[in-house]
């Protein structure tokens, strides 16, 4: 072999090397997207469920207890621990034209997997998830 011809197969031997470790570093890059989405998946649901529970047990203490804890919170053991529910409350009067009068309850759910808080001000880490709900009942 001439030494130009040496000189050649370096360079294509470098080009190939470069383009093996690009192609590496995206299959690696998509591995971990895809096992951090499928994380995420799990953990959507039970924000959900947390969240859902919040709003029962915020419903169920203005309804039934006829009061309405302007702050509340939840922690969860079993299938929904280290989850949390963070519940805020609030309630209106109004007069209906019976003249009978009513109290609507508001209650605001908030579910995560944050020990500090939901809604976390700073998410503990990549696998943060939350989810909100509402509801309204009126009692009299």
């Amino acid at each position: 072999m001439s030494r130009s011809a040496r000189g050649f197969s370096a360079v294509s031997a470098v080009i190939v090397l470069v383009m093996l470790a690009v192609f590496g570093t995206a299959l690696v890059t998509t591995s971990v997207t895809q096992q951090s989405g499928a994380a995420l998946d799990l953990l959507s649901p039970k924000a959900y469920q947390a969240a859902r529970a919040g709003v029962e047990y915020g419903l169920h203490r203005a309804l039934v207890g006829g009061t309405c804890a302007a702050t509340d919170s939840i922690t969860f053991i079993g299938d929904l621990a280290g989850f949390r529910a963070d519940i805020t409350c609030s309630s209106t009067s109004h007069t209906e034209a019976t003249a009978t009068p009513m109290t609507v309850f508001h209650v605001v759910a908030t579910g995560c997997n944050d020990a500090a808080g939901c809604p976390a001000a700073t998410p503990a880490g990549p696998h943060y998830v939350e989810r909100q709900l509402r509801a309204s009942a009126a009692s009299n």
